[in-house]
């Protein structure tokens, strides 16, 4: 009896075990990669979103679609919708969207402490036409 009450409890304990490692994969691929992904298309094309007002054809594109999704993909973090909102009254203003893409980073568990917010907001990009010239 007592070996039928051990291998029980061993099934638990490894039924538990995977049930959690399942929710955990589960989570990374539902929950955590679309907004990792997000995150990665709105800093990989932050020099669309800054020089838009400059050239009304480089608005269009990844960086609008990318904020227009973290709507979805972030409405269940009131931090990150707050920010949403408030950049969109601003009129996408550069500098309302470093403290979103950090509130983001965070929500995923991802740190940018390292990068200061000149950093962020100068990403790398095509250079621009110097007036002068």
């Amino acid at each position: 009896m007592e070996s039928i009450a051990i291998v029980s409890a061993v099934a638990a304990i490894v039924g538990a075990l995977v049930a959690w490692m399942s929710y955990s994969h589960a989570r990374e691929i539902f929950i955590i990669a679309p907004k990792r992904d997000v995150i990665r298309r709105l800093l990989g094309n932050l020099h669309v979103l800054n020089h838009a007002k400059l050239d009304p054809k480089l608005g269009l594109g990844e960086p609008f679609i990318a904020l227009n999704e973290a709507t979805v993909v972030f409405s269940d973090e009131c931090s990150v919708t707050d920010l949403l909102i408030d950049l969109k009254r601003n009129k996408c203003k550069s500098e309302r969207v470093v403290p979103l893409v950090r509130q983001m980073a965070k929500v995923i568990g991802e740190d940018l402490d390292d990068f200061d917010d000149d950093y962020l907001l100068t990403p790398f990009g095509p250079p621009t036409k110097n007036p002068s010239s």
